[in-house]
């Protein structure tokens, strides 16, 4: 996932910092990413999204956001990993389940929803 930020002065060493808890917390996490040269402008950037440490999510998890740039840091902003409902390769074993069951006229006991 990339994350697309507008701001400026943002110089060739910016870095985007995400962070979760903070020294006194018993598992602070912080993840540093570059962002991608091609998309680095002076009024804007483009980022990967690094994975959250925690990747089997049950609910929303907010986490700040600093900019770091030319020794300055931004004000912290939040953002919010939110939890994946279904691995692809199991999305699409649903979903083909659901067609097949759907082509062949087999609805009974065919299930819309999607569970963990």
């Amino acid at each position: 996932m990339e994350l697309f930020i507008l701001g400026k002065n943002f110089l060739k060493d910016t870095r985007v910092v995400f962070q979760h808890g903070d020294a006194l917390s018993e598992t602070p996490w912080e993840e540093s990413v570059q962002p991608d040269k091609e998309f680095l402008q002076q009024t804007h950037l483009v980022c990967v999204v690094p994975a959250y440490q925690q990747v089997d999510l049950t609910e929303p998890v907010t986490v700040r956001l600093l900019v770091v740039s030319g020794g300055k840091t931004s004000e912290p902003h939040t953002f919010t990993y939110t939890p994946t409902l279904l691995p692809p390769a199991e999305l699409q074993e649903v979903i083909a389940d659901w067609s097949w069951r759907h082509l062949s006229g087999e609805r009974q006991g065919v299930r819309l929803g999607i569970t963990r």
